[in-house]
Parts: structure tokens; sequence; C-alpha cells
């Protein structure tokens, strides 16, 4: 069993969008059920440890990681992200400004040295390409209903 760090990016994801989406844990749980597959990614127990950042939660896999994408319906690079940052230590976008949705996130050089208006500037620029160009991008992977 690893031993996890005190970060908790993964657990406050999960606990986060659980209570956005209205769900308790157990209808969390059923709802993490990977594409093709017919039953849940991971044990409930495992998902209840994961919240409350227990420490002997253990390591995700990559199917626990698809099957919580599904289940938070949220995409799986920001499940990964949060799960490399508390399992890990390490925060492949640390600095980075995201869109509500987490669909994007936009990340600049020096981005401590931006002052809090700017940060802002950013965060509305994603809100804008989040508006803009994820409904034509997935259009294009749609087939058509011709």
């Amino acid at each position: 069993m690893a031993e996890q760090a005190t970060r908790t990016d993964l657990s406050d994801l999960v606990r986060t969008r659980r209570i956005e989406l209205g769900l308790s844990g157990r209808a969390l749980h059923r709802r993490c059920i990977r594409p093709g597959d017919s039953e849940p990614a991971f044990g409930h127990e495992w998902l209840r440890k994961l919240e409350a950042a227990d420490p002997s939660v253990k390591t995700p896999r990559l199917p626990y990681l698809e099957g919580l994408a599904e289940g938070l319906q949220i995409p799986l690079p920001v499940v990964q992200h949060a799960a490399v940052a508390q399992f890990m230590g390490i925060e492949p976008q640390r600095d980075a400004i995201w869109s509500r949705d987490r669909s994007i996130a936009v990340t600049v050089a020096r981005m401590e040295q931006l002052s809090e208006a700017d940060r802002a500037e950013l965060a509305e620029l994603a809100e804008v390409y989040t508006r803009r160009k994820l409904p034509a991008l997935q259009d294009q992977t749609e087939p058509d209903s011709q």
C-alpha cells in the first residue's frame, strides 16, 4: 500500500463533485462504470475511503480513474491530474486557471507574477473558449444523425 501524502486533491474533487451532483456515496458508486463495463470499476469501500482522504486508501489505477470520470461526469484528465497530485505529489497544472466545468485549463509561464485582475481575465478567456469552441469540437466527433 502506497503511503498517501497530506494532499487531498482527488478526495476533494470527488466530494465536491458528488455534492454538486446531489448524489449519495452509494449513488455515485453505482455510476462509476467504465464504458463497455457493466459493474463499477471499484468497490464502495474504496470510494468511501477516497472521499474521506483515509491514508489507507490504495492508489487508484487507470480503470478506477476512468470509472470516477464517468461517475463524476468530468473529463478523465481532470481526474488524473487530481490523482497524481494527491498520490504522487506531482502538480501538473498547479497554477492553471480552469473553466467552471474544468474542461479547459489555461497555464502561463510565471503565473505567480500575474495580478488577480490578470488571473480573472484568463478565467474569463477560458469560459469564452469553452462556450465557443467545445460545442463545435463535440459536433465534429459525434456521428451525423441524418
